[in-house]
């Protein structure tokens, strides 16, 4: 049986004058030895049922998590005028699971030709079976070994699994890269409160930087001219600026990653609460096996915690681990009942930061200066 390369989706190749024997020979030396390296280690982990699944469920999270973000600026300190704007950004904001463009990049603008080691024999098919088993051989060789090690291989470096969103500031939507469904970040069996602790935060945490306090009032905002709104934003700037300061964190650097952990925490905590009390999303699971012992609410802290367990990075942009998940759970009065802390103890001070809280419907202290 004679297969057509040129008709499989999965195959592309480049035409580069050289001179071949034969049309044949030539033909199949551009498909088979030539194809950039284009699908990715997804297509080998994960097959397209269970990608798809994941997709609908990650997916119907980004809907419940934008609801409880336009009610969090429903009920700010904002007036009419700047919540109607930026509810409407909010609306507008898409999410989009595929590898980022630095990534596909890294993938297709290859300046060398890359040739897969595989037998070739006269049997067309057998030649795309040898093919693609070396080509899922290489993949998953390339993405999971250290990205800093050279191969013998034309130089080129071998990659690393990247697990990463980001909010793409042009286009206002938030990518995610098709890691980002792999257990243990998306685990559909598992209770809602596992799943919202880490990519239900991740996705409120790039969402947040859609609606930073920078963007929703930049420096020449006409709207500092009310003294309300400028007295509300000089005070939640200091007091996310002075409560990192206190961590030994440069408030300064880190301010709009630290007001989008703190968002981010706050909006999917509220979605996962607002589900599971209505019953919207079903459960297969309402605990994990030894945390039977575990409420949901404190399984989506622990849950979110057990995210940012790892070594810290370097990338001074953000604050260290142990701070990104200490000071948002420090600021949640719902993480202090949930774990019985008194207040005033480390992690339930009696000053708390909440950026968009109005203190007129709430009696909770927050810091002044």
């Amino acid at each position: 049986m004679m297969f057509n390369f040129e008709h499989h989706n999965d195959l592309w190749f480049y035409f580069f004058d050289r001179q071949i024997e034969s049309p044949n020979d030539y033909r199949a030396f551009k498909c088979i030895f030539t194809m950039p390296m284009i699908e990715g280690v997804v297509n080998i982990l994960m097959n397209k049922k269970e990608f798809k699944a994941k997709e609908h469920f990650v997916r119907k999270q980004f809907n419940y998590i934008k609801e409880k973000m336009k009610e969090e600026f429903q009920n700010s300190w904002l007036n009419d005028t700047l919540k109607e704007l930026v509810i409407q950004e909010i609306e507008n904001v898409n999410l989009e699971i595929r590898v980022t463009n630095k990534i596909k990049h890294q993938l297709t603008l290859e300046k060398k030709v890359f040739s897969y080691d595989f037998t070739i024999t006269s049997n067309a098919m057998q030649n795309y079976i040898n093919f693609k088993k070396a080509q899922a051989d290489r993949m998953v060789k390339l993405y999971l070994e250290n990205m800093n090690l050279i191969t013998s291989n034309h130089g080129r470096k071998k990659r690393k699994v990247t697990v990463d969103a980001e909010y793409i500031v042009p286009e206002n939507k938030i990518m995610i890269e098709p890691t980002n469904l792999y257990t243990p970040f998306v685990y559909i069996k598992a209770p809602l409160a596992f799943n919202f602790g880490k990519i239900g935060h991740l996705i409120a945490h790039e969402l947040s930087h859609a609606v930073c306090f920078t963007k929703v009032l930049p420096q020449d905002s006409v709207y500092f001219e009310s003294p309300s709104i400028a007295l509300n934003f000089d005070k939640n700037t200091k007091c996310l600026f002075n409560q990192y300061n206190k961590q030994n964190v440069d408030g300064l650097i880190t301010l709009k990653e630290n007001y989008a952990d703190n968002l981010g925490i706050k909006v999917a905590y509220n979605a996962m609460r607002y589900i599971i009390n209505n019953n919207l999303m079903s459960e297969k699971l309402n605990t994990l096996p030894d945390f039977q012992v575990y409420t949901s609410k404190q399984l989506f802290f622990l849950s979110y915690a057990n995210m940012h367990c790892r070594t810290s990075n370097n990338n001074y942009v953000h604050s260290p681990e142990a701070a990104r998940v200490n000071v948002p759970l420090m600021n949640m009065k719902e993480f202090a009942e949930a774990f019985y802390c008194p207040e005033g103890s480390p992690m339930n001070p009696i000053e708390k930061c909440d950026f968009w809280k109005n203190e007129y419907t709430n009696n909770q202290n927050y810091i002044s200066s």
